[in-house]
């Protein structure tokens, strides 16, 4: 996965866990002793050997916020990629697999530690600093602890992880960034943004969700707050489009992994009609445009409402894909909430439906 400006504000947006770390000052590394150059070889091999479905980063220069997106505060000083994998594949059973790299921001350059999904589990043969001799070490939510037996039989068996795990991860990914992508189009509209008063920090994934759910239940009937003519065509298809990759990726997940998600009931049948309901909208904005004719045209209140409730399945999608335990079942509570019936018709649109 390549590193980019893109992927950067994703994980500032993300809590630390399995696949990510930050940390505000650089290692201690040139010029330290034994026991400090430890702590850098005891992270990175924690996530090298940690069950994971994507890359982990550790983000050098970021200082992690609680409940708020992680600050970019920058570092001096940067770490050498190939010293650092001669001092680190010096001391394991097995070559770990990792690159370092300086990454410019705005507010300043980070270090920028890659850690891929890699057969594990790789240890040090003998004791170095706080790094004990042939001790698997994991990554524990945002803390690092040696690993049980059951884990280390697991680190074999599942790294790398199953390829259903990567595709529910992947569709989670996609379906969260569309519902953020929602809710920041309507609320930093230049006719709205002096209610949001959002600055210039990302809108995060529970208050979206939470925000396009309450905009659907609570104006359904009335439409109330969804003025006509305030955006074209345009300016709120390029938001749809998210919906329509979640879509393309539900259609490659059922062509690739379909049979393996048989006897998930509730997964399954969540993806199938994750794809069709974004089929059933696209439909909608291809014919506007086509009648049209002009990306400039004004959208009816109806539009705004639709994309919502578009957004608002993506939520119930999303419940589905994290309730591990309950996907097995066809009767899962956030299904009966996924109605057709939540769309609502236009006399300009209505036609068409």
């Amino acid at each position: 996965m390549p590193f980019n400006n893109e992927t950067l504000r994703e994980l500032i947006d993300m809590v630390e866990g399995p696949a990510l770390d930050f940390k505000r000052e650089q290692y201690r590394y040139n010029k330290a002793n034994e026991r400090d150059k430890s702590k850098l070889l005891k992270d990175i091999l924690a996530f090298a050997n940690t069950p994971r479905y994507r890359t982990a980063y550790i983000l050098i220069g970021v200082a992690e916020v609680k409940g708020r997106q992680s600050q970019v505060v920058g570092v001096e000083e940067h770490l050498d990629d190939a010293i650092l994998h001669q001092f680190v594949n010096s001391k394991t059973n097995r070559p770990a697999e990792f690159t370092y790299r300086a990454f410019p921001t705005i507010d300043g350059e980070i270090g920028v530690i890659s850690i891929p999904i890699q057969t594990g589990p790789i240890y040090v043969t003998r004791k170095f600093g706080i790094v004990e001799a042939n001790t698997v070490y994991v990554r524990d939510g945002s803390s690092t602890r040696p690993a049980s037996p059951d884990e280390i039989a697991d680190v074999r068996r599942t790294n790398p992880p199953r390829l259903v795990e990567w595709s529910i991860n992947r569709l989670r990914t996609l379906s969260k960034n569309a519902v953020m992508d929602t809710a920041e189009q309507w609320q930093r509209h230049p006719h709205r943004e002096d209610e949001y008063d959002l600055g210039s920090k990302r809108l995060r994934y529970p208050d979206a969700s939470d925000w396009v759910v309450r905009m659907v239940r609570n104006r359904d009937s009335t439409l109330n707050g969804y003025p006509d003519e305030m955006d074209s065509y345009s300016s709120l298809h390029w938001v749809f489009k998210n919906f329509e990759q979640v879509a393309i990726c539900c259609t490659h997940t059922i062509r690739t992994i379909g049979p393996a998600l048989i006897e998930s009931g509730a997964l399954l049948r969540a993806i199938a009609e994750m794809e069709d309901d974004v089929g059933f909208e696209k439909k909608v904005w291809d014919e506007f445009l086509l009648r049209a004719g002009d990306p400039r045209t004004p959208l009816p209140g109806e539009a705004h409402y639709n994309l919502l409730t578009v957004a608002v399945r993506t939520v119930y999608f999303i419940e589905v894909l994290d309730d591990e335990d309950g996907y097995r079942n066809p009767e899962h509570p956030s299904l009966s909430r996924n109605g057709r019936s939540l769309f609502q018709r236009s006399k300009k649109w209505g036609h068409w439906r």
